[in-house]
């Protein structure tokens, strides 16, 4: 059995992946996402079809499956399980999205359903890329484009993790660089993992949506507006002169994510709120 004495540095990894994974108590472990997917989804009972209920409540049987094990398992045994939920994770999320398209109404409510997905998932990229490219060994404005002896570790694993190695080979035909990465998750629209396709995404199902052009054009201004950003946006010009690239990295990208956070309450002002239709009101 590993203790944190004899070997601590596992010992705590491995129960920081537990904790994330299957962790029953922790309120952003995997178990307890899925967990409060389907309690919203038997909230909408009535919208969620009967295949994609399906499929969502089989996850979460599964994961119940793993936890229990887990619990009762020695730590080497109990990674085990977590490795195995996280691939049932992958395999059952995208079943249930793929599902889900094929067998739900293509309403208002899908629409701000994949308007929550790509906003998500475009955050979460964005904060992969300040961890990950902000540090001084992966400057992005300091890359001189140079073929590299080998793979930049730390870029292969950013690109592994968001499922975009394959597309990022495809695309630039060469090694991980930081400036070419950058620009993959930054500004390509063909990348799903992307902020200008999944912005792209949203500006899309705006467009789809049914609403007074009033309450629409806000927030449709907004999207347009840092989509525009995005494509006159130059890493190497913008950062020219300065002393400090990994600085203009991160204050680059605290910057695109402070704006996407403020999609949530423009979207929540103007399509579930009277907050944005307020008008002509004063104070004393």
């Amino acid at each position: 059995r590993i203790t944190t004495r004899e070997r601590p540095a596992e010992a705590l990894a491995g129960d920081l992946t537990w904790r994330m994974t299957l962790d029953a108590e922790h309120p952003s472990s995997i178990y307890s996402s899925v967990e409060s997917a389907i309690y919203n989804a038997r909230k909408l009972r009535d919208y969620v079809s009967p295949e994609a209920w399906s499929v969502l409540h089989r996850l979460l049987g599964r994961l119940d499956s793993f936890r229990r094990h887990g619990e009762k398992a020695k730590p080497r045994h109990a990674r085990a399980q977590t490795a195995a939920a996280v691939a049932v994770v992958l395999e059952d999320a995208n079943a249930f999205l793929a599902t889900a398209d094929r067998t739900m109404l293509h309403d208002s409510g899908w629409h701000f359903l994949r308007i929550g997905l790509h906003l998500e998932r475009a955050i979460m990229t964005c904060s992969a890329l300040r961890h990950v490219l902000s540090s001084s060994t992966t400057a992005v404005v300091a890359d001189p484009l140079r073929e590299a002896p080998r793979d930049n570790p730390e870029l292969s694993a950013l690109l592994r993790m968001l499922g975009s190695q394959d597309a990022y080979r495809r695309l630039y035909q060469t090694r991980s660089r930081p400036r070419q990465v950058a620009d993959f998750f930054l500004r390509q629209p063909a990348a799903p993992r992307s902020l200008f396709h999944n912005l792209a995404a949203i500006a899309d199902a705006l467009r789809a949506i049914d609403v007074a052009p009033d309450e629409a054009a806000p927030v449709e201004a907004a999207v347009s507006g840092l989509l525009n950003r995005l494509r006159d946006l130059n890493l190497a010009r913008d950062g020219n002169g300065s002393s400090s690239p990994s600085k203009v990295t991160g204050e680059l990208f605290s910057t695109l994510l402070n704006d996407l956070g403020s999609f949530h309450p423009l979207l929540s002002d103007h399509y579930f709120s009277h907050q944005a239709r307020v008008t002509g009101i004063t104070t004393p």
